[in-house]
């Protein structure tokens, strides 16, 4: 079974600051008027070429005044060093184009194209909004594993949808194999330590190469059972440890480099190692006795300075949404001064925030004057909510639901793309 691992902290503490919990759904037919076309795969390589023979008036006689000329989109797109190959097309001569798309155990892309000079378009799912203006094919949406349905995509009239599949034979630099490669370049972060175990395997030591600092960690435990197992990650020589409960037994194992999100303070040093074991009943299972377990285990450390707020560390370069973003602004408050920021007209920004307030204190984002869901700050008295998308010129800001007396500390950090 190939499963995604996204470790669960189990001390607040001990939580990324700037996490990913996109939430991404897809797309329906089209509707009214649009005239549709797809090119699938399946279809072969010399249907394509058939078809593409076919001239512009032939077409407009074909029964039903329906295109069938696949869109002029690249075969391949990449995204964070992994290559997507096209899957499927879809024409509208409309203004809106949606698609809905099925579940998957492994990412997609989605992009797109215009006609005419006006590239701007507006991608919507599951109730977030991404704004672009890049060229055709230029720009994509990224659709996590084990997501499906709805995306819409807006602009000018003639617009045409592209999916995009993950190519498994093209695998970036790392450790490991497949999809559940640890890779070696991630953004803001740099590998100093992973293995990967053999099939049976339930116990990995992983030696890392660092001095000092914190270190991300991330695992795969492939093949444990769903039930009565638990994973344990410790430091050689050091009795406490982190534990992941069951959480290997959902998801599909993509790119688990790629969303560290437990952190471990050194000293570190000569001979540092890192334990992972499955357990049962608190003792380590015996060797073979799972014999599809086959576990992996990466260490990060930060390649790039981290800048402070509200009493956090935020690093300057970040991965969200398949893309590269890279710190742009930072704002403070407190109190009934609690920061706020308007977002520029040019280019692709995702904001973050931090509140230091007591537990349970609930605060909202506000987007030009809208409100977002609302959060409670955590029983360690902080917390802080992930990027997520804005649009150009948006006025964003943080908001008290109790005492302004309760928040001590806030940030809005904006981190704009950079790749």
């Amino acid at each position: 079974m190939n499963t995604l691992q996204d470790l669960r902290a189990t001390l607040d503490q001990h939580a990324a600051g700037v996490s990913d919990d996109l939430a991404i759904a897809r797309v329906g037919a089209v509707t009214g008027r649009a005239r549709v076309v797809r090119r699938r795969r399946a279809a072969g390589v010399g249907t394509a070429a058939v078809v593409a023979l076919v001239t512009a008036a032939a077409l407009s006689a074909l029964p039903g005044n329906r295109d069938v000329a696949p869109a002029r989109a690249p075969d391949s797109l990449t995204s964070l060093g992994w290559t997507y190959r096209l899957a499927d097309t879809l024409r509208t001569g409309d203004d809106r184009v949606r698609e809905e798309l099925e579940r998957s155990e492994l990412p997609r892309l989605v992009s797109w194209s215009t006609t005419g000079d006006d590239q701007q378009v507006v991608v919507r799912f599951n109730g977030e909004t991404w704004t672009s203006e890049l060229a055709d094919f230029g720009d994509f949406v990224w659709v996590p594993p084990n997501f499906g349905g709805e995306m819409t995509i807006s602009g000018a009239a003639g617009l045409t949808m592209a999916t995009y599949e993950l190519d498994e034979s093209v695998i970036p630099p790392g450790v490991g194999s497949g999809a559940a490669t640890f890779r070696e370049d991630v953004a803001g972060r740099e590998l100093v330590g992973a293995a990967v175990g053999d099939l049976g395997q339930a116990e990995l030591i992983v030696p890392v190469d660092a001095e000092r600092g914190t270190l991300w960690l991330a695992h795969t435990c492939e093949g444990m059972p769903s039930r009565g197992y638990e994973v344990r990650i410790g430091v050689v020589g050091e009795s406490g440890f982190f534990s992941s409960g069951d959480s290997c037994t959902s998801g599909s194992g993509f790119d688990p480099g790629g969303r560290p999100n437990l952190g471990t303070p050194g000293p570190w040093g000569p001979g540092a190692s890192l334990r992972i074991t499955v357990t049962r009943g608190g003792q380590v299972v015996p060797e073979g006795t799972l014999s599809d377990l086959r576990l992996g285990l990466a260490a990060y450390a930060s390649s790039a300075d981290l800048v402070v707020a509200a009493g956090h560390d935020f690093p300057r370069v970040i991965e969200h949404a398949g893309k590269v973003w890279q710190l742009d602004h930072v704002a403070e408050g407190a109190g009934a001064q609690l920061p706020r920021v308007t977002v520029p007209d040019d280019g692709q920004y995702v904001v973050a925030n931090w509140v230091v307030a007591s537990p349970q204190t609930p605060y909202v984002l506000s987007v030009d004057g809208s409100t977002e869901d609302q959060v409670w700050v955590s029983g360690i008295g902080a917390s802080g909510s992930g990027a997520r998308p804005v649009g150009p010129g948006q006025d964003l800001g943080l908001e008290i639901r109790g005492d302004e007396e309760d928040i001590t500390q806030a940030a809005l950090v904006l981190y704009q793309r950079v790749d």
